[in-house]
């Protein structure tokens, strides 16, 4: 499996007006090609701030972060991000909002002499067509996101990202805010559309369970300041679904890593 993301000695140092806070502390993480890897941990342990340096959104203070072979500097098309909120335009429709990032994107083009080429109006309409159906909102493309459900607006979401075909997608928390059963549908969903698009996944999560079902890997970070305190492989073959959530490799490891978590938990309480 060769590297996709590379996390070298990775810190990060917030400043503040009492002093400096130390969210990240030495982190060093592979993740291989379409492999996907599930973050868990307590509250304040830097999850969303690893992410977001993924992401190009925040700089280390020390360390690198290495994505497609190219150290991050900055945001780019070859990352996609899905937060908890749904962070869609309220004034465009689901259609417009998918075909935004397709509008503005460019690709290599060797027989242009700026080196790059927008999308055709075709090639748009076709991409666009094709997440609406995957996310299965056919019935919903010229709604608004006022006349869409949480679930339904996390499926734009997730569209949106996968629509511009990025090497890695990142997820921090994408289904927090939804009810138990969109909840767990959208997890389906997503573990069906991972395996046939084949996409390099982080995912974080408060929820134990979730971070399993969806895993290869389930990380385990340390209480602030965050360190990787264990890295846990789900040896569960896909694809997984409800039941899996029954089985006793399953129980196993959801109860293992629940007590490495509530440690780290009852630590920073201390």
């Amino acid at each position: 499996m060769s590297e996709k993301v590379i996390i070298k000695n990775l810190k990060k140092v917030y400043s503040g007006r009492n002093g400096d806070t130390i969210a990240l502390n030495g982190i060093d993480l592979t993740i291989g090609e379409n492999e996907f890897v599930s973050i868990v941990g307590p509250s304040g342990c830097g999850k969303s701030t690893l992410l977001n340096i993924i992401a190009g959104l925040l700089e280390p203070t020390e360390g690198i972060v290495i994505c497609d072979n190219k150290p991050v500097e900055g945001t780019g098309a070859d990352r996609g991000v899905v937060f908890q909120q749904y962070a869609l335009f309220p004034w465009l429709t689901v259609r417009k909002n998918i075909e935004y990032g397709l509008k503005i994107q460019k690709l290599p083009d060797e027989n242009s002499k700026r080196g790059w080429r927008k999308l055709s109006k075709k090639e748009i309409l076709e991409i666009c067509n094709r997440y609406i159906s995957m996310v299965q909102l056919e019935e919903f493309a010229n709604s608004y996101p006022k006349e869409l459900s949480g679930g339904m607006k996390q499926r734009v979401a997730l569209a949106r990202a996968y629509a511009v075909n990025p090497k890695i997608l990142l997820l921090d928390e994408p289904f927090g805010a939804l009810d138990a059963q969109t909840r767990t549908q959208l997890q389906q969903d997503l573990l069906e559309t991972w395996e046939r698009e084949a996409k390099t996944c982080l995912f974080i999560t408060h929820d134990i369970e979730e971070a399993i079902i969806l895993g290869n890997r389930v990380v385990i970070m340390s209480a602030r300041p965050g360190r990787i305190k264990e890295i846990v492989k789900v040896d569960i073959p896909y694809p997984r679904d409800q039941k899996t959530k029954i089985s006793k490799e399953f129980i196993d490891i959801k109860n293992y890593v629940w007590s490495q978590v509530y440690e780290e938990y009852l630590s920073f309480r201390k």
